[in-house]
């Protein structure tokens, strides 16, 4: 065997294997007294001294050529006569492997001690591969003891180490690869037996399946990639099976080619005891220091902020205190990934918008990272999922394109679909939902149809719910009330009291709840807000002054709220995103 440094201690050693010598000698601060054995227990998650070991598909990689020791423990109680029999199973390995350390006080509650277990002491040569298995008669040393028996020259049987401190007390167990290792020293370690924490779970790597799905609504495919856009009633989602499990996860990224706002999220859906007990892990950009827009390659390693909803805030590894993967998969060692993919959650805001270009890591090869299909065909897609919130049907598809094709102008397209039953059916839950914080009987609904289908207007539709007897009694029963929730429900804010004085005397003068209603429904203040609205959710930015001169002043000159949308999903700004 060539002469190298000890892994533990540093002292350089030569010669061959040296077997087990009689015990002719003990340290003076050893004892023959007899100490019974005390069984070992685990207890803690993995925890590193120095420099952690790497994650990788075939279990944990100690690797060499490292300024401090890469090590790997758990805190244990108990003894070393009561220690059973532990192993390692070793995936990978080249030049000399890595040893199963023991920390112990040697008179149980002082004089601190490693027992080291090395494989090249025990018969194994470098490189070797397989399961590597200490038993109380497998040789250790110590380098508490410099020379003789115990030490590295003359490792002992762990019975015999035991016996030279009778009462000794475990600290921890552990992995350890010494400080300045050869560059070319490395072990992966798959899994560990014997008096182990639980929290010890190799990594498995993760293996794709299956084709991708949506659990609620697909993205939909642009130009530039696959399109998660907000304002959506459900969550937008793509996803595939996967196996392996959290420990196994690749480093994955995602390619974003256009965005608004806040960015989609890659997220893992897990069981977290292996078998049940589901969990969605996520990966969201901004938690990792992107800024709401940015484009460019967002890559998720072990080191990422991750953060699931099965722990509540302000918990570490909740979204409000967001923790490593690796540290979300030492919270569930025995997870198994179920699936991966990418999420936009429900009700997200208008203009949240990501397009994704193109995945790496664990991900199967049906994702097709930038589908090319026909700009109408694209632009009608867009539209009704803008609108709608779903993607076309085939015959809506293929009829508006075909009149797009056939020379059709867009602004009147889109002023058929923003006057449709669907869309102004839209339009009527939405302010039963506000108002009156329901949805619409069916009597009501179709009622209201037919009502703007005659000419009525929205606001219309809005102001006569505000000065319905269901809206005043539930702001109260009271004028005073009554004016309070309107101004909180339409304009945003609180009234001040000099405003609440105002809008009593008027009422107090003979002026209708519905005229009152209107007032507020056509000031600039709540045209403004709508309008601006209309442009985070379509164009994925706010208003600039001449859109709300113009928009503002169109729907208090008798202009729908249909035409103005309409007017902007024509308009060149709005099909320059599709």
């Amino acid at each position: 065997m060539k002469t190298r440094t000890s892994r533990i201690t540093g002292f350089a050693l030569g010669g061959v294997m040296v077997a087990a010598a009689a015990l002719t000698a003990a340290p003076a601060w050893a004892t023959d007294s007899a100490s019974p054995e005390v069984p070992c227990d685990a207890a803690g998650s993995w925890w590193t001294e120095d420099i952690a070991p790497t994650q990788a598909a075939d279990g944990l990689e100690f690797a060499g050529a490292h300024a401090k020791a890469v090590d790997w423990y758990h805190t244990v109680s108990g003894n070393l006569q009561g220690l059973p029999d532990t192993s390692m199973t070793i995936t990978r390995a080249s030049g000399y492997h890595t040893s199963l350390v023991f920390e112990i006080n040697r008179n149980g509650t002082d004089g601190y001690a490693t027992i080291a277990a090395e494989p090249y002491q025990n018969g194994w040569t470098p490189g070797q591969t397989g399961v590597f298995t200490v038993t109380q008669d497998t040789l250790v040393w110590t380098s508490k003891i410099l020379s003789g028996p115990g030490s590295q020259a003359q490792p002992i049987a762990l019975s015999a180490m035991a016996a030279l401190f009778p009462a000794n007390a475990l600290i921890s167990e552990g992995i350890h690869l010494q400080t300045n290792s050869a560059a070319d020293q490395l072990t992966t370690v798959a899994t560990v037996a014997g008096c182990v924490n639980d929290n010890f779970v190799a990594p498995v790597a993760n293996v794709p399946s299956g084709s991708w799905f949506t659990e609620d609504t697909a993205p939909v495919q642009a130009a530039d990639g696959l399109l998660f856009a907000g304002a959506s009633a459900k969550p937008i989602d793509w996803y595939h099976p996967v196996s392996g499990n959290l420990q196994g996860v690749p480093t994955t990224t995602m390619t974003i080619s256009r965005a608004s706002g806040y960015h989609t999220s890659l997220v893992w859906e897990i069981n977290r005891t292996g078998t049940s007990g589901y969990a969605t892990i996520v990966a969201e950009p901004y938690l990792n220091g992107w800024t709401p827009g940015q484009t460019g390659v967002f890559t998720v390693t072990q080191d990422t902020k991750v953060w699931t909803s099965k722990i509540p805030n302000p918990a570490p590894g909740s979204q409000a205190d967001p923790i490593t993967l690796r540290d979300m998969a030492a919270l569930y060692p025995t997870n198994t990934i179920q699936t991966e993919g990418i999420h936009l959650g429900s009700n997200s805001v208008a203009g949240q918008l990501t397009s994704v270009a193109a995945l790496s890591g664990a991900i199967n090869a049906n994702f097709v990272p930038a589908p090319v299909i026909d700009p109408i065909k694209a632009y009608v897609t867009r539209v009704y999922h803008d609108l709608f919130g779903r993607n076309p049907d085939p015959q809506g598809l293929a009829a508006w394109s075909a009149a797009l094709a056939g020379g059709t102008p867009y602004g009147k397209v889109a002023d058929g679909i923003t006057y449709s039953a669907e869309y102004r059916s839209g339009m009527i839950r939405d302010t039963y939902s506000k108002y009156l914080t329901r949805l619409p009987d069916s009597k009501g609904a179709a009622d209201w149809l037919l009502a703007m289908q005659s000419g009525v207007h929205i606001e219309d539709m809005q102001g006569g719910f505000i000065a319905s007897s269901e809206f005043y009694a539930k702001a109260g029963g009271t004028d005073a009330a009554w004016i309070t929730l309107l101004y909180q429900t339409v304009l945003g804010r609180n009234p001040a009291p000099s405003e609440i004085a105002t809008w009593r005397a008027q009422l107090d003068k003979g002026a209708s709840r519905q005229a009152v209603a209107h007032g507020f429904l056509y000031s600039s203040e709540h045209l403004t807000t709508v309008v601006n609205g209309y442009y985070l959710k379509l164009l994925g930015r706010g208003i600039d002054p001449t859109g709300r001169a113009g928009w503002v002043s169109a729907i208090q000159g008798g202009s729908r709220d249909e035409q103005i949308i309409a007017g902007i999903v024509a308009s060149l700004e709005y099909r320059s995103h599709v």
